[in-house]
């Protein structure tokens, strides 16, 4: 195999839309946020983004396929444009059965048309991060494995790397086991919510998904954060929850909604994809109790992992209070390949700089 003659990059396009997912299905480096469905029918269904997705292709055979869109946003008054899979994690994926000599050639041309589509659309920096859920991370040999994307996009000598982590909680071990490993914390959080009397309904409508979003926009606004449109739960609901990919669960208390939860299950493990409850309810444990559900969820599906999402070991305020929520059920980190390639450095000095004076004149 010659990068220089016969490696063609296909953009992807509904034509290609069986041959992408084939890749998504069966490589060691996907999981679910690399799907067409996701990208085309949720992602960019909800947010104007403009899709670079990109195959590689040796003849009629796919070898990889590369999640990347172009967003722009405005930062003090800056643009500021932006190359990534668009929104979650989802980093190039390839075929299993390349030798690591055709996965480096392979990627490669990857990142060479990636350099191309910066140049093309003026970009100030490409970021980057593996799937933790991934197979291939979450084998034992993932940090020398040949299959292990981590190991290949660190031979990448424009990108940068950055230090990441995930709680994962390995399910193997029974109900009693696993809840017996929570902390003591999390243990009486979930004792005190059974006490409450919620009732716990998993989601079978679209009419239900309205609910959820209510809950959605106040804990977003509590929290200081833009609500996600509705148009991106209803696209989870219509393109995942249907197919039990996506399984949403509702707490609710005297007929009203209080807590929500929103669980991906895919490949053999699952995701703590995206939850919510009402301000009031914070204190009765409901959002340990619907992780507790979750994991037991899970663990009734045969999945081996269940992922509660990045760790903030550093952080305080908000940040650290997440942290410690998720790291209450006993999981542990594993690390996970978070990169950035700046394209203009000097511009992002200056918004950096920006950045700093604000935190200090805000306090955060």
């Amino acid at each position: 195999m010659s990068e220089k003659i016969n490696l063609e990059i296909v953009p992807l396009t509904p034509r290609y839309r069986a041959a992408w997912d084939a890749v998504v299905q069966n490589s060691e480096d996907a999981w679910l946020f690399h799907s067409y469905d996701f990208l085309m029918n949720v992602v960019q269904s909800t947010w104007d983004f403009t899709p670079l997705h990109f195959m590689v292709c040796y003849g009629k055979e796919t070898l990889g396929i590369f999640p990347l869109c172009l967003q722009q946003r405005a930062r003090f008054g800056i643009k500021r444009k932006t190359l990534s899979a668009g929104f979650g994690p989802a980093s190039p994926a390839l075929v299993n059965d390349l030798s690591a000599q055709k996965r480096n050639v392979v990627l490669h041309r990857m990142f060479m048309h990636l350099n191309t589509l910066a140049a093309e659309h003026d970009a100030d920096t490409f970021e980057i991060a593996s799937p933790i859920l991934a197979p291939g991370n979450l084998s034992p040999k993932a940090s020398r494995s040949p299959n292990s994307v981590p190991r290949l996009l660190v031979k990448i000598p424009t990108l940068q790397q950055f230090p990441a982590s995930a709680y994962v909680l390995n399910l193997k071990p029974s109900e009693t086991e696993l809840f017996a490993n929570f902390e003591k914390r999390c243990r009486n959080a979930i004792s005190r919510a059974e006490r409450e009397h919620f009732s716990l309904r998993r989601v079978s409508s679209l009419a239900e998904i309205k609910e959820y979003y209510e809950l959605h926009k106040e804990t977003y606004r509590r929290t200081g954060v833009v609500p996600h449109p509705y148009t991106y739960f209803r696209g989870i609901w219509e393109q995942f929850g249907k197919r039990d990919i996506a399984n949403f669960f509702i707490a609710e208390r005297d007929g009203q909604a209080v807590a929500a939860i929103n669980i991906a299950v895919f490949k053999g493990n699952a995701l703590y994809w995206t939850g919510c409850s009402k301000t009031a309810e914070l204190h009765t444990g409901i959002n340990n109790l619907l992780q507790w559900n979750a994991i037991r969820f899970a663990k009734q599906q045969g999945c081996s992992w269940y992922a509660l999402g990045d760790a903030f070991p550093d952080a305080r305020g908000k940040l650290g209070g997440l942290d410690r929520f998720k790291g209450s059920f006993g999981a542990a980190t594993k690390q996970f390949f978070k990169g950035k390639i700046t394209y203009h450095p000097n511009k992002e000095r200056v918004l950096g700089i920006l950045q700093l004076i604000k935190q200090r004149c805000t306090g955060r």
